[in-house]
Order: structure tokens, then C-alpha cells, then sequence
């Protein structure tokens, strides 16, 4: 072998030149002297490089993609680093009466979803919806798959993995609204939102719950604001010559929630006041 070749181009790497330097300086031993007659040593146990790896447990979360999913908003996503952290849960709650739901239509807009309504039918949400991707497609777009069901807070609660298990990697699961299980049995409303955040995590999602701001006085909504992971509350101020929206992001697991509310400025489409050079 000349000096410029390289060791790996040959098939032999660096640990394994050390293993034959060390072998060629030591006494053979017994072990050796039997493999070298030609018969293979036997096997003492399984190789632990062919092993499986060890499946999660409770303590120990099952792994996800890294980085961060874009809520549709560039402004918004620098101001969260970048979007929001897969496999978190986001509860946003807004008046009835704003364009709350416009927040979840730019989600919409970058990533395939799946969208479970309990009140509002299929049809609507799917038609308003697929018009809005439509238009936001390019040609070089990765192409959004929008699965939209109409479910009752019983049908859910029984059986979950129906809907949650069609899931796809890397989506949005958004759950509109998330009022009508907050009356739901305390003890199943927890089974759920624990397994909505497993069901995230695995698939490396993110989830908007989306709530009303009148049902702040429910037993449960402490649960859902206490299971998300980050928390969006939007706010309205209407004056004499308009309306102002500003959305607050008290809370933040998994990074820096937010000192000051966001300005927004709903019409058709979402766009933040970038007076102060956000």
C-alpha cells in the first residue's frame, strides 16, 4: 500500500488496523489457536450490533424528527425560532366573533392535515379549505394531502385510533372545536389529550386545539390550557376608527413564550405589523 492511499478505500479501517497491530504483538491465544485450525469459534450470544433497538417506555419518549414545523406565518415563525417544535399541542383560543380561524388556514397551507369538526359539516370545511391550498400551491410545492371528517366528541373519546392512526408523518391534527369535550368525563378527556400527544410525538406533528374564548369558565379548559404545550390567545380591541387583533402566546414548552402580544391584521388572509422590525 503506497503512503497516499487511504486505509478506508481498501476495506480496512482505521479500528481495524489497530486490531491487527495489536494482534500481530501479542501471544495468540487459545481461543486464536483453535479458530486459526479452521474451524470457526462458536457463537457465545447474540451480536449486539444485530439486536433490535429497545422499544420506548413511559419514562423514556419514543424518538421524533428534529426541527421546528412553520405556522404558515414567516413574520410569527422567526419570532418562535423558527415555527413551533414538532410533536407539540397548541391550544388557540379566540372570540367567536374574530377571524380566529384564519390561524388555522395558514397551517393549513404548508402541510398536509387532517381536520376533525364537530360542528361545523365536512363539505363546508373541505371546499373553503381545498379552494385556500389551491391557491397557495406552486409548482414546486410538496404536494398537501387534507383529510376533513365530521366527528362527535363520543365518537372520539371511544375510539380514537379510528381517526387519529390516519395521521400522516409531519401534518397538522387540528380539532375544531375543542369545546364540546371539555363537558366531557374528566378521566376521559385526560386519556385523550395524552394520547393526542403521544400520537404527535411519534408522527412528529403538530396539533392546534381551537377553542372559544366564552367557554373560559368550563371545568376542563384549565386541562386543555395545562396539557399544551404552547398556548395562543387572541384578542380583540375594537375603537372608534377600527378593529385591532393581537395574539398572546403566554406559554411556550420547549421554548421562549412570547413578552409582548403580536399585532395581526386579519382581513381574508393573516399579516403581522412589522412597524417594530419583528
Amino acid at each position: 500500500m503506497s503512503e497516499d492511499a487511504d486505509p478506508a478505500a481498501s476495506g480496512i479501517g482505521s479500528d481495524s488496523l489497530g486490531e491487527l497491530f495489536n494482534t500481530a504483538n501479542s501471544e495468540p491465544t487459545e481461543e486464536f489457536a483453535d479458530a486459526a485450525g479452521g474451524d470457526p469459534p462458536e457463537a457465545t450470544g447474540p451480536d449486539p450490533m444485530l439486536e433490535p433497538e429497545p422499544e420506548a417506555t413511559a419514562e423514556e419518549p419514543p424518538p421524533t424528527a428534529e426541527g421546528r414545523l412553520s405556522t404558515g406565518i414567516p413574520a410569527l415563525d422567526r419570532l418562535l425560532g423558527g415555527g413551533i417544535p414538532n410533536g407539540r399541542m397548541v391550544a388557540l383560543i379566540a372570540p367567536p366573533e374574530t377571524q380566529g380561524e384564519l390561524l388555522l388556514k395558514q397551517l393549513v397551507g404548508v402541510r398536509s392535515t387532517l381536520y376533525l369538526s364537530t360542528f361545523r359539516p365536512k363539505w363546508e370545511i373541505k371546499e373553503e379549505l381545498a379552494d385556500y391550498v389551491q391557491n397557495r400551491m406552486t409548482a414546486d410545492a410538496d404536494p398537501i394531502d387534507l383529510q376533513v371528517d365530521y366527528v362527535t366528541p363520543e365518537e372520539l373519546l371511544e375510539s380514537p385510533a379510528t381517526y387519529l392512526d390516519t395521521l400522516p408523518s409531519r401534518a397538522n391534527l387540528i380539532i375544531d372545536s375543542i369545546d364540546e369535550f371539555e363537558v366531557e368525563d374528566r378521566s376521559r378527556y385526560v386519556d385523550f389529550l395524552n394520547l393526542v400527544k403521544e400520537t404527535l410525538w411519534e408522527t412528529g406533528s403538530l396539533g392546534l386545539f381551537y377553542g372559544m374564548e366564552g367557554n373560559r369558565d368550563s371545568p376542563a379548559r384549565s386541562l386543555t390550557l395545562k396539557r399544551s404545550d404552547l398556548v395562543w390567545q387572541l384578542r380583540r380591541n375594537v375603537r372608534s376608527n377600527d378593529i385591532e387583533h393581537y395574539l398572546v402566546i403566554s406559554k411556550f414548552r420547549g421554548g421562549e413564550a412570547l413578552t409582548e402580544p403580536v399585532k395581526l391584521i386579519l382581513t381574508d388572509e393573516v399579516r403581522i405589523d412589522t412597524s417594530r422590525d419583528i
